[in-house]
């Protein structure tokens, strides 16, 4: 509700103009009756369309909704975020992906782009997307 919220709200009007709903599948657990659809200006990515596959994510990801590896992340160079308009420092973000393992964590990406879980309270930014 923050990025759809706030987040969005604070855009500037002409991009929020050309932004479109995505509608994803967002799993629950690990089972594909665990989810639901929803419909999103501003979204984070699931594990899946980052990493084309997990051992963290719930098989959901891979066998319900749309998800797909998004093209523009090949490798961990390229899942890399940096704080400060890319000048700063390599930062953490969270997915929207729980972990199927354990109930209180989530999946991240990593300071060196890889894939991590941890638990949700730990203090990781976010890189949300968004379809024009």
């Amino acid at each position: 509700s923050t990025l759809n919220g706030s987040v969005y709200n604070a855009l500037p009007s002409d991009l929020k103009a050309v932004i479109k709903t995505a509608y994803k599948w967002y799993g629950t657990g690990n089972s594909s009756n665990n989810g639901k659809w929803s419909g999103h200006k501003l979204w984070l990515p699931l594990t899946f369309e980052m990493f084309g596959e997990s051992s963290y994510s719930p098989a959901t990801e891979r066998t319900t909704g749309n998800a797909r590896q998004y093209p523009i992340f090949t490798d961990n160079a390229s899942r890399i975020k940096k704080m400060n308009n890319g000048g700063g420092s390599a930062s953490y973000y969270w997915l929207a992906s729980p972990y199927a393992s354990h109930s209180d964590f989530f999946c991240y990406v990593h300071d060196d782009g890889s894939s991590y879980a941890g638990n949700a309270s730990y203090s990781n930014g976010v890189a949300f997307g968004l379809c024009v």
